[in-house]
């Protein structure tokens, strides 16, 4: 259930609850019998990890918070090659924790293409990369912003404060296609009141940061999205007031893309 770690539900296509699973009951890392995939092994620094994908039927990419890079493949054995690609905006006078806060997001990877798009929680901004952490393009977002770092005095150095004056929530979820990349945008700034970490307009991008165009969701707000390409069908969630799962159909929304 969304907001809660005790309970997991599932749900089918149209909307009806299949079943419910208690997290207590499902075994965890370690244990006898635990589902895994692939265990990732070696340095502290893969707790970093986020977002793998499989670049081939053996190789596995992923994005992180890393000094070196935002990139990394994955070993067979699980464990990190050397970061490589593009490290986090923001400048080499800005620590680099500090742009780590500022900066943190999402990525989504374009397996056939090789390409990953990567959104920014505190950012009107989405930056494509090809897996070799080459820069490809930066969206042509409808409200771009940085981030804006506060100068401490008592530590000599900028850091970066969510609810310092001026800045706002960018992208909070972001989804992909073969063809298209899906943003959740909120734009809002946290104050008391204000559904910053809610968002209620989703901006499409191709995938060479092109703007498609924006699907708004009324007077509902979202904190996650997903995307049914066959269906053409855009899925949002949410958990407060209460857990709640919407579907919207996308068309007349996305050209048909070019083969």
């Amino acid at each position: 259930m969304p907001g809660d770690t005790a309970f997991a539900w599932i749900f089918d296509f149209t909307l009806k609850r299949i079943t419910e699973i208690s997290l207590a009951d499902v075994p965890q890392m370690g244990d006898e019998g635990a589902w895994r995939i692939i265990n990732f092994s070696g340095s502290g620094e893969m707790r970093r990890v986020h977002t793998p994908a499989w670049t081939d039927d053996t190789g596995l990419i992923a994005y992180g918070g890393f000094p070196g890079g935002s990139l990394v493949n994955i070993e067979q054995d699980g464990r990190p090659g050397s970061p490589f690609g593009p490290p986090a905006p923001g400048g080499d006078t800005i620590p680099y924790i500090a742009r780590l806060s500022a900066y943190q997001g999402g990525a989504v990877f374009q397996s056939s293409r090789k390409l990953v798009a990567r959104s920014y929680r505190n950012a009107g901004r989405i930056d494509i990369w090809d897996f070799s952490g080459r820069e490809v393009a930066t969206a042509d977002v409808p409200d771009p912003f940085e981030p804006i770092f506060v100068y401490s005095t008592r530590r000599n150095e900028y850091r970066f404060l969510r609810t310092a004056a001026g800045n706002r929530r960018g992208y909070l979820d972001i989804e992909a296609t073969e063809d298209f990349i899906f943003a959740l945008f909120s734009g809002q700034a946290d104050t008391p009141g204000e559904f910053a970490s809610w968002g209620s307009t989703v901006h499409i991008f191709d995938w060479w940061g092109g703007f498609v165009g924006s699907f708004g969701l009324g007077e509902e707000r979202a904190v996650d999205i997903a995307v049914d390409p066959e269906a053409r069908t855009l899925w949002t969630s949410r958990f407060l007031p209460e857990p709640q799962v919407r579907v919207y159909s996308l068309e007349g929304v996305l050209p048909r893309p070019e083969r």
